[in-house]
């Protein structure tokens, strides 16, 4: 939990910096409204402690701005007795979770700041509950949407919504429980381009495609392309847009990981079947940086729930990885 203490005398930050010394908070302090704010731009503020008799911006002042523009970070005021009308007005208008009294007891300011956090887990709790019913919502009203079309969708395409939309919920839950490392929003909005890509397919309406077709498709700039075997145009089925979209996703999250430099693919025509072969380098991803990326370490789950759209078509991904490089393989039978 962040925690920002605002107050514009020195020796009262000084003796509430000591207070916290040993407590298990991310601490930021501020002599001042402006400052405070100006915090709060940068970092993501989960609980405001501030004085209420402050020059140029009242503590009034700033609960408001706060709540405004940060509705969910929790607002304690810590101040006098001679505050005290003021502090009623604060909890009429911002919404104001508790009021201290100076000169305050170290212990009721621990469990205060206790309960905050605890509550402040609870809203994000609901909030992340609210976001998952949307996201389901979304994919059920994309079924009742096709039955009503009068398309047809399979006990299958239903079963498969089930399996994907908890696979889905479970990575996103785990990105989740660790939202201080890395680039969580980035990650978060790529699988959730997984999960549009597979509701925008609905239902999974499979048709034959050619050799071709993937040729031509993976003649792109992000990968080096090699090709060997027989190129007849042989013919093979499934949903050949899902499975464009999805190597297109997978491809761009490769990518990233080996610092936007070009990915070795080989397409190998075999006599029963084609292998697609991604090759990244070991050295490109680890980047001789000491720390291992939230991207690497999210990477299994994402190939994970990769793995299982691209079953709904046919194809088969596999991950093979040696002292050098990681493999990603695609495999799909001939019709």
């Amino acid at each position: 939990m962040k925690v920002l203490f605002v107050d514009d005398e020195e020796n009262i930050l000084s003796a509430i910096r000591r207070a916290m010394m040993r407590e298990p908070y991310i601490c930021y302090y501020a002599r001042s409204g402006i400052e405070a704010l100006a915090i709060m731009d940068e970092k993501k503020i989960d609980i405001v402690v501030s004085d209420m008799k402050m020059p140029n911006m009242s503590g009034l002042e700033l609960m408001k701005k706060i709540k405004e523009s940060y509705p969910d970070t929790i607002k304690i005021i810590l101040s006098g007795y001679a505050q005290i009308a003021q502090v009623i007005a604060t909890v009429n208008n911002v919404d104001l979770y508790k009021f201290l009294l100076k000169p305050w007891n170290n212990e009721e300011l621990y469990e205060t700041l206790k309960e905050a956090s605890n509550y402040v887990r609870l809203l994000e709790t609901k909030n992340r509950e609210f976001e998952e019913l949307e996201t389901k919502s979304v994919m059920y009203q994309k079924i009742i949407n096709i039955r009503q079309s009068g398309e047809s969708i399979t006990r299958d395409d239903i079963g498969n919504v089930k399996t994907i939309s908890s696979k889905f919920f479970k990575i996103m839950n785990f990105l989740i429980s660790i939202k201080n490392e890395g680039n969580i929003l980035g990650l978060a909005i790529k699988l959730e381009k997984l999960y549009e890509i597979y509701v925008e397919n609905l239902p999974t309406i499979t048709s034959n495609y050619i050799n071709e077709n993937l040729i031509e498709f993976l003649k792109n700039y992000k990968i080096q392309l090699e090709t060997f075997g027989e190129s007849s145009n042989t013919n093979y089925i499934g949903n050949v847009g899902l499975i464009k979209s999805l190597i297109s996703e997978m491809t761009d999250y490769l990518y990233v990981l080996t610092g936007d430099k070009k990915i070795l693919v080989s397409l190998d025509i075999l006599e029963k079947d084609f292998e697609i072969r991604f090759k990244v380098p070991l050295d490109l991803i680890l980047r001789n940086d000491e720390s291992i990326s939230l991207e690497i370490k999210l990477l299994p789950k994402y190939l994970d729930l990769t793995k299982d759209l691209l079953k709904f078509s046919g194809i088969d991904l596999n991950i093979t990885n040696s002292e050098s490089e990681i493999q990603v393989i695609l495999i799909n039978e001939k019709k």
